[in-house]
This record gives C-alpha cells, sequence and structure tokens, in this order.
C-alpha cells in the first residue's frame, strides 16, 4: 500500500520499497543509474482506471516543455490548459513524486506519464536538473535526515521506570 501525504497545494505520494530504481550499470536506454519501471508498474501505481488512462493520453513529447533525469530523480514540465505549464517530479531515491497540478490524485496522472515516458523510452531526457527539482530533493533528503534522527533517538531513549 502508498502511504499518502497531502502538504498544502502540493501533494506527494510514497511508493512502497518494491518500486524502488537501483543502479544498473550500462543499462542501455536508460540512464545507468535507474532500473526502469515497467510501464505495468507504472501504471499499477495508478490510483484509479481513470489516472492510468489519462496519464496514457499524455505520453507524447509535444506535451511536455521540458523532460530530465538525473541520478536524483525525474522531472518535467507538462503543459496543461493553463498559461504555465505543470511541474512534475519524481524523486528515484525515495521513490516520492510531486506535482503543481490541482489533482487530489496521487500520483497524478502528470506525475505516472513523466514515470510512463521514462518506462517507455519516450522522448529525451535533459540531465541538469532545475533549481525547483534540486531544491525539492534537498527538502526531501533534510527532512528525511530529521526524521531519521529523531528514530535514533527515540530508541535511545532510556525506558521510563515503571515503578514511579
Amino acid at each position: 500500500l502508498m502511504r499518502l501525504c497531502l502538504s498544502g497545494r502540493w501533494g506527494r505520494v510514497e511508493f512502497p520499497p518494491s518500486f524502488r530504481w537501483r543502479p544498473v550499470p550500462g543499462s542501455g536506454a536508460f540512464p545507468p543509474f535507474m532500473t526502469p519501471l515497467t510501464p505495468q508498474q507504472v501504471l499499477a501505481l495508478a490510483p484509479d482506471e481513470a489516472s492510468a488512462k489519462a496519464a496514457q493520453g499524455l505520453v507524447k513529447p509535444a506535451k511536455w516543455v521540458t523532460l530530465g533525469a538525473f541520478e536524483g530523480g525525474l522531472w518535467g514540465e507538462c503543459q496543461g490548459s493553463g498559461a504555465k505549464p505543470y511541474q512534475v517530479l519524481v524523486d528515484a531515491n525515495g521513490l516520492g513524486a510531486k506535482c503543481s497540478c490541482p489533482s487530489r490524485k496521487f500520483p497524478c496522472k502528470h506525475g505516472l506519464a513523466l514515470m510512463l515516458m521514462f518506462a517507455g523510452g519516450t522522448g529525451r531526457f535533459a540531465s541538469d536538473p532545475p533549481a525547483w527539482m534540486t531544491e525539492w530533493l534537498a527538502g526531501r533528503r533534510e527532512r528525511a535526515g530529521k526524521q531519521a534522527a529523531k528514530r535514533e533517538a527515540a530508541a535511545e531513549a532510556p525506558a521510563p521506570d515503571p515503578a514511579q
């Protein structure tokens, strides 16, 4: 099962460890730092059938202003109905996804489409992440570090004395 976390306008979905990308030396069409998910695995992450179908309609390079992949994850800007394209991010290490669209589904059709494009080798993925991608990843790493420190502190704390 997926854990959902909502924070303001942006939502985040945490994927189960079985969907983790791992380094693969010399991978053919995919960057060597990621084992790609299969399109079937990506579609299995869809919150419902409508999202999966909508995502498949966005798997066209013409719909995307930018596409990128690097060791930290995937990103892209998908042109929606508004003037500004939606910023879509996928964290390859913690496998979280984020999109600036107003959808309440996680992952949204844009996140699914980005993962489908990468899984299917569709589109040209740049390698230099934009500032908004690196800022998001840095924030995720910082929060993960703080959570780990809290867990360690809780584990090391002495147990309360039952006699008191």
